[in-house]
């Protein structure tokens, strides 16, 4: 799957990745981190201080990292990382949910994560390298999940899993929740005969702790939140339809299978079954963020009028959790019968699909489609706006395509002489790039014959037949010449 997903998103960004910085990474980094660095003044502790209501310690350990390694400022380097990074995610959640389960629902779940996981539904995530944060976020949670839910309670990698889930409140705001999700498993499994060792509540005590002290309110933002309950629940049914977010009524289809599953662990007392904890454990947790984001962004004009892409990567875990949740049904009801449940689950992907068309569609109209005609557009007016300062060249452009809505700190950072040979190279294109951003833009220009080559491997490898484990401790039975 890492190299499916890797070879998507690696000819995505050679097709329409560039080296402007966007957004938030004028101020995070070209007006704090690297220059700070530079004058020997960056603390460690700098690294984890609150961006908006988030601790984004991984992304600027990693933008400083290639910073100091490349001798330049080069977010195409970042995308280029990125791609093995949101490769890795996916494959992280795949992971999480097949674990224990029949091969065949192995390969569903793995095809369904590698296309919904593909870069067109979540370009923002893929084109910014500031959006890292999102992808550590997703990782951490969901390899902590794995550990603590399929390792054994008392050995290292099951504290690890504890670890990682902890760490990921560093990655981003989202990290957060995953403490609630944990909870509620933990609840779910006091009812039957497979109840939590005691060390796994202390465990989820230290987690709380680390949650409550790493929130980080951001008053700034308190425009964008719903501010009446009908404003939240109308936001939380558009988030949870997702992919049919012009339907809110299509949240009783899309979400329906993890409801399914939560109601009937709710109703039954026995031991959860393969494929029910990672299923209840991704599905809380996609439910929780859907929910934080209602609620945190429900006011935002941009919220309201469509749901910014560089959020989908959370929800796309609500499609997932609900295509596990309908396997995990078809396995606890045998007698109901394979035809039926074949036709709920063929008619419920399907309902789905359209959605995740509809708004694949709608991306390639308005966002990749103009792109796609002229990528090197935004580079162009970017470096006409560093020698002219002249706000114009960006006319006719959406805000959401400006290198940064504060002009004025996009020029301060321009013209920052500590900055002064480290900016990207659209930027000072006098100069070749850095070390790595020579590599990068070297494997971005053969990125057909890298994606071609990972494709082929993928399923090289998927060919390859797998051999059951011998369960440990077993020998082979030497034949008796007697017989």
């Amino acid at each position: 799957m890492w190299l499916l997903v890797a070879a998507a998103q690696l000819w995505f960004v050679a097709r329409l990745g560039n080296d402007i910085p966007h957004w938030d990474q004028w101020g995070s980094e070209g007006r704090d981190l690297y220059p700070k660095w530079h004058d020997g003044c960056l603390k460690f502790s700098d690294l984890f201080r609150p961006h908006s209501e988030h601790r984004i310690a991984f992304t600027r350990a990693l933008n400083l990292g290639l910073f100091i390694a490349n001798q330049a400022w080069d977010p195409l380097v970042q995308l280029l990382v990125g791609v093995g990074l949101r490769a890795l995610a996916a494959t992280c959640v795949a992971r999480l949910l097949i674990t224990g389960i029949p091969r065949a629902h192995q390969w569903l779940l793995s095809a369904a994560t590698a296309v919904i996981f593909l870069p067109l539904l979540a370009w923002e995530n893929v084109l910014w390298g500031f959006q890292s944060q999102v992808t550590f976020s997703i990782i951490l949670v969901t390899s902590g999940f794995a550990l603590i839910a399929h390792a054994p309670p008392d050995g290292w990698r099951h504290a690890v899993g504890w670890l990682l889930t902890g760490l990921s409140s560093l990655a981003m705001g989202a990290g957060l929740t995953a403490f609630p999700a944990l909870l509620f498993w933990l609840l779910l499994r006091l009812r039957g005969a497979d109840r939590p060792a005691r060390r796994t509540w202390l465990m989820l005590l230290g987690l709380a702790a680390v949650s409550a002290l790493l929130f980080s309110p951001a008053p700034g933002h308190d425009p964008l939140k719903a501010g009446t309950p009908s404003q939240a629940i109308v936001a939380t049914l558009r988030v949870l339809a997702w992919p049919h977010v012009g339907m809110p009524v299509a949240t009783l289809a899309t979400i329906a299978p993890i409801l399914a599953v939560l109601g009937i662990r709710l109703a039954r007392a026995d031991t959860l079954r393969p494929g029910e904890s990672a299923t209840i454990l991704l599905g809380t947790w996609a439910l929780l963020l859907a929910a934080a984001l209602a609620w945190s962004r429900g006011a935002g004009d941009a919220f309201t009028a469509v749901i910014p892409s560089r959020y989908i990567d959370f929800l796309m875990l609500l499609t997932i959790s609900a295509l596990s949740g309908l396997l995990c049904l078809m396995r606890s009801w045998p007698s109901f019968g394979r035809l039926r449940t074949a036709w709920i689950v063929g008619a419920w992907a399907v309902f789905i699909t359209v959605g995740l068309v509809g708004v694949a569609t709608e991306t390639w109209r308005w966002v990749i489609g103009p792109r796609w005609d002229a990528p090197n557009a935004p580079a162009m007016r970017a470096a006409a706006f560093q020698t002219t300062g002249d706000p114009t060249v960006f006319a006719g452009v959406p805000r959401m395509f400006w290198p940064s809505p504060d002009l004025d700190l996009m020029q301060q950072v321009l013209h920052d002489t500590r900055l002064a040979g480290r900016l990207p190279p659209t930027f000072q294109p006098d100069r070749p790039p850095g070390p790595f951003g020579r590599g990068t833009r070297w494997i971005l220009a053969h990125a057909n014959a890298a994606a071609f080559l990972s494709i082929l491997l993928a399923l090289a490898i998927a060919w390859i037949p797998v051999r059951p484990r011998r369960p440990s401790g077993t020998t082979t039975p030497i034949p008796d010449p007697s017989d």
